[in-house]
């Protein structure tokens, strides 16, 4: 993660992932449901919406 940090500067990542710290770094966010982009924004703007990212987020804060 700290070695994408540093590159996402200098060059466009990709990352798909299940898992939401790396959602959470990202520049842009986009969801998938079967196959198709139902939600993209920005992290904060799905954090601050109702999506999957925010319903994961909200359940991991919780504890």
């Amino acid at each position: 993660m700290e070695l994408l940090i540093k590159l996402k500067s200098n060059m466009i990542i990709l990352v798909v992932t299940h898992k939401i710290k790396p959602a959470l770094i990202a520049d842009r966010v986009y969801i998938l449901e079967d196959g198709l982009i139902v939600k993209e924004g920005t992290t904060r703007e799905l954090l601050d919406g109702e999506n999957l990212l925010s319903s994961a987020y909200r359940e991991i804060v919780q504890f």
